[in-house]
């Protein structure tokens, strides 16, 4: 029976959390059914719908259930969140559930076969929803082609098909977006992207074209077949178990080189311009690499962890002894009290406590986006 808490910026409703009010200490997340359309708190939501995925833009939230419900929190005035669109400054401080059964696009996809919202992704002002595992849908907007549907189309105020796997047996396999950029990876091993490549960050030999507006496959010259993908704002990393990574894209805070370490971890997660991995052996110890600036980078002072997540400047995570810590940029509360006089936790973190702990509330996932942090709890009996 899952719960999810957040905090941090908030001044779109993208907490979810039933006001648009920064705060810097925990607060249930609030959920609108779709199916009743009356406001439930998350323990009544959650005891039916496991959370699979948490992404986050630049002031919005989308979370992904297990059973393939989608529920987006934020600013929705370019239709970004997949709501219907009630005016130019349409905010949602609670989290409501998105209505995929009227999209013209899947009905003309499947007809009348049902259909399943399996994986989610977000740029700073658009989303992107996997159905089936092999049909992609976009809204929102953005200047650099992030919607992917072609030259210059930089706002889609309702839900429209920008790629669809037409290969028999051929599905997609993992999807990451950041900034300006979003790249895939099918079940072949091909990669995919589109948006914003003048740093390489869709691949170095499309660097000149500055921007890509429609889906291109990348990497034809690449020596694996990726199984995961993370990007951060100006990079791209492309995985595979017991291979070393490819890295495309601005390395100006790190050597792509120490990137390769990532084949002997079990976890690699990314921020804007910094890369954190996490393995058990021994001792789950955490190794960052990247920016430095408002303490993004974990030390090896730094308790171990169970799990792992990043935001645009700062990370959040659950410790061997189930404590959640925070660190880096936390100017807008999303790593708790207190900060330096910059706004930041550095060489150090915040415990964040959650306000049930002392009724059996577990910690068990934690999420991460633009000064924003989620977590994901367990009630125990």
């Amino acid at each position: 029976m899952p719960l999810i808490y957040a905090l941090g910026s908030n001044g779109a409703g993208q907490l979810g959390i039933g006001h648009l009010n920064d705060v810097a200490k925990p607060e249930k997340c609030m959920f609108v059914s779709k199916e009743s359309r009356i406001n439930v708190d998350g323990s009544q939501i959650d005891r039916e719908r496991k959370v699979k995925k948490i992404v986050a833009g630049g002031n919005h939230t989308l979370i992904l259930t297990e059973e393939g419900k989608v529920f987006a929190a934020g600013r929705n005035g370019d239709g970004r969140l997949g709501l219907p669109i009630e005016g130019h400054e349409d905010e949602k401080s609670k989290f409501e559930e998105v209505d995929f059964s009227e999209s013209e696009e899947l009905t003309a996809c499947f007809g009348s076969d049902t259909w399943k919202v399996t994986d989610i992704a977000a740029t700073w002002e658009a989303s992107f929803f996997v159905v089936n595992h092999k049909f992609i849908l976009t809204c929102g907007s953005g200047l650099k082609g992030e919607l992917g549907l072609g030259t210059d189309i930089q706002v889609a105020n309702t839900m429209r098909k920008v790629f669809e796997v037409d290969e028999p047996g051929v599905h997609i396999l993992d999807i990451a977006a950041c900034m300006a950029h979003l790249v895939f990876i099918t079940s072949q091993g091909l990669v995919f992207g589109w948006g914003g490549c003048r740093k390489g960050q869709l691949g170095h030999d499309l660097e000149k074209e500055k921007t890509v507006w429609s889906p291109r496959r990348l990497g034809d010259d690449l020596y694996l077949k990726p199984e995961r993908v993370v990007v951060g704002r100006e990079y791209t990393v492309l995985m595979r178990s017991g291979e070393n990574p490819v890295f495309w894209g601005n390395s100006k805070f790190f050597d792509p080189k120490d990137v390769k370490r990532a084949a002997e971890n079990d976890l690699l997660v990314s921020g804007w311009s910094s890369i954190h991995l996490l393995s058990s052996r021994p001792t789950a110890l955490i190794t960052s690499i990247g920016r430095n600036d408002r303490g993004q980078l974990a030390s090896r002072t730094f308790p171990p962890l169970q799990t792992l997540a990043t935001g645009s400047e700062h990370c959040v995570g659950i410790t061997s002894a189930g404590k959640v810590i925070a660190w880096g940029w936390g100017e807008h509360g999303n790593c708790g009290d207190p900060l330096d006089s910059k706004g930041n936790v550095v060489g150090r973190w915040n415990e964040i406590i959650i306000p049930e702990s002392a009724e059996g509330t577990q910690a068990n996932r934690v999420a991460a986006g633009c000064a924003t942090t989620f977590i994901i709890c367990d009630r125990g009996e």
